[in-house]
């Protein structure tokens, strides 16, 4: 019907969900102009569930902990991964190939189509409470609104000030599944 992703991207009526929604904010709006709305970011979802925490897991640190995959879907995750890390090895220029390579294709979907079951789960831990769902909200509006300014400075792993101090996790390990 002619309607463009950016248009998507930016209406709030149309539900999207990211995990650590800030590096796509960054690169959506200073690049393309983009100004995400409707979004929900997985990885503050994943905080409320967890309890206040000091540091913020990463998309494999979740997928591994709660939706515990079975040897086969290890495998094919780990391949997909160590396919897509192997050909870029550290030159991110590789992604502005067109057409883009389907070894880089299967890389972003592998962890894409984790992404509503990573959802369902965490919502079945909010047990109804609008009070949950309402923090998530406030604080990925204030994530992508920081993302978008010109003096953003990315906070790694760090949890966003409503979610410190009592929480220990921090998993450096969380560039490899298994």
């Amino acid at each position: 019907d002619g309607i463009s992703l950016k248009v998507i991207l930016e209406d709030p009526k149309i539900f999207k969900c990211f995990f650590n929604a800030r590096d796509d904010s960054v690169a959506l709006f200073h690049q393309y102009g983009v100004k995400l709305e409707g979004i929900v970011d997985l990885q503050i979802m994943e905080l409320v569930v967890c309890g206040p925490c000091n540091y913020c897991k990463g998309l494999v640190s979740s997928i591994k902990d709660y939706l515990h995959l079975n040897t086969e879907e290890k495998k094919i995750w780990n391949d997909m991964k160590d396919g897509g890390a192997n050909y870029c090895g550290k030159d991110y220029s590789k992604w502005e190939e067109r057409p883009l390579p389907t070894v880089l294709l299967d890389y972003d979907a592998n962890d894409t189509i984790f992404i509503p079951h990573l959802y369902v789960y965490f919502f079945d831990r909010f047990q109804n409470s609008v009070g949950k769902m309402h923090l998530v909200m406030v604080e990925t509006t204030r994530r992508i609104h920081d993302s978008q300014q010109p003096d953003f400075q990315y906070s790694g792993a760090s949890a966003p000030s409503a979610f410190l101090p009592y929480c220990n996790y921090y998993d450096s390990s969380d560039d490899d599944l298994y």
